[in-house]
C-alpha cells in the first residue's frame, strides 16, 4: 500500500515497481492490484467530476475508507471489520455462546471481554505479525534480496489532529494532548519530518541486513508503555 499526491506519480511507481519485481521473476497479483482515488481531496474532486464515492480497500482484515469527523468535519480515514471477517467471527462467537449458555453469567461475560478486547488490539499486534511473516516469506520464497520492514509513528501533530490535542484559541494542550505527552518519554509530539530519516534508512544500503522489523519512530511512547 503506497500513497501519493497525484496520479501520474502513482503510475510512474506502479511501472517502475512491476519492472523491478520482473527482476526477480516475481508479479503483481492483478486481482490484488488497483489504482484508487483516496484522501482529503477524493470526494470533492470525484463530486466535481460526477463520479460516485471515493473507492475503499481492504488491508489486514479492516475496509479503509475516507470521512470525515463530527465535529470538525476534517478528514479521516474511517475502518470497519471486513464483512467476510466480521460474519465469520460473529457466527463463532454465537456457536461458542451457546455452547457456554448453561455457564455462569460472570465467567461468559469475562470471555466476552477477552473477545472484545482482543478485537481492538489486533490491528497493531497485526501489522508487526505481518510484518515479520512476510519478511522470512519473501526471503525464503523468492529473494534474500528483498527486505520488509516497517515503521511504527507515535503522535505526530499534522493538520489532521491538531485541534484535538491543542486548543484552536490558545495553541495549549487539551486534556487529551496533555495525557499523550504525558507518557511519552521526549515530552512532546512528533514533527512529520522527523519520519523522513527512518524512512530514508530503511531504504538505504545502510540497512541492508535488515528485515522483519517494526522501527518505532514515537518519542519513547511503546517503551514508556512497558515500564
Amino acid at each position: 500500500m503506497v500513497g501519493f499526491q497525484h496520479r501520474t506519480e502513482a503510475e510512474r511507481f506502479l511501472k517502475e515497481f512491476r519492472e523491478r519485481l520482473a527482476k526477480f521473476g516475481l508479479e503483481l497479483h492483478p486481482d490484488k492490484t488497483r489504482l484508487i482515488e483516496f484522501g482529503r481531496f477524493a470526494a470533492r474532486d470525484r463530486k466535481q467530476r460526477g463520479e460516485g464515492k471515493p473507492e475503499t480497500f481492504t488491508f489486514l482484515g479492516f475496509t479503509h475508507y475516507c470521512g470525515q469527523r463530527h465535529k470538525s468535519g476534517t478528514f479521516t480515514v474511517w475502518r470497519i471489520t471486513a464483512k467476510k471477517r466480521m460474519v465469520a467471527k460473529l457466527k463463532a462467537i454465537k456457536a461458542e455462546l451457546q455452547r457456554r449458555m448453561h455457564d455462569r453469567m460472570a465467567e461468559v461475560g469475562a470471555w466476552l471481554r477477552k473477545v472484545v478486547l482482543g478485537y481492538y488490539s489486533a490491528g497493531k499486534a497485526g501489522i508487526s505479525s505481518f510484518t515479520q511473516w512476510l519478511a522470512v516469506h519473501m526471503a525464503q520464497e523468492y529473494s534474500p534480496r528483498i527486505r520488509v520492514n516497517a515503521i511504527a509513528p507515535g503522535f505526530f501533530l499534522t493538520n489532521q489532529n491538531r485541534f484535538l490535542v491543542t486548543d484552536r484559541e490558545t495553541g495549549e494542550y487539551t486534556p487529551r494532548g496533555k495525557a499523550i505527552v504525558a507518557h511519552t518519554p521526549m515530552g512532546r509530539f512528533g514533527e512529520p519530518e522527523e519520519l523522513l530519516g527512518g524512512a530514508l534508512w530503511l531504504l538505504s544500503p545502510a540497512s541492508s541486513f535488515v528485515t522483519g522489523s517494526v522501527v518505532f519512530i514515537d518519542g519513547g511512547f511503546t517503551a514508556f508503555s512497558g515500564v
